[in-house]
């Protein structure tokens, strides 16, 4: 079949049915971009992780805090020193 016949008979098809090859065309094309792209990605995340695995950052040191003293008195405990 010659293009210019496959063009003419796809001219003749319902408005119905050319929304469907559209629709059909594009989903293939996402599947095959998206194929790709997460492939892609895969590849840079692991160059990534490659290229970071070699960095080392400075380790700080976290003081303690001692809940118990920092705590502030309850309501009752304030008021009984008020009246005191």
């Amino acid at each position: 079949m010659k293009i210019h016949e496959f063009i003419s008979k796809l001219q003749s098809l319902s408005d119905e049915q050319k929304k469907t090859i559209i629709i059909i065309i594009v989903i293939v094309l996402a599947f095959i971009f998206g194929f790709f792209w997460f492939r892609s990605s895969a590849e840079r995340l692991n160059k990534l992780g490659e290229v970071t695995k070699d960095i080392k950052l400075p380790e700080m040191k976290i003081p303690e805090i001692n809940l118990q003293e920092t705590q502030t008195p309850t309501t009752n405990d304030s008021t009984n020193n008020i009246t005191k």
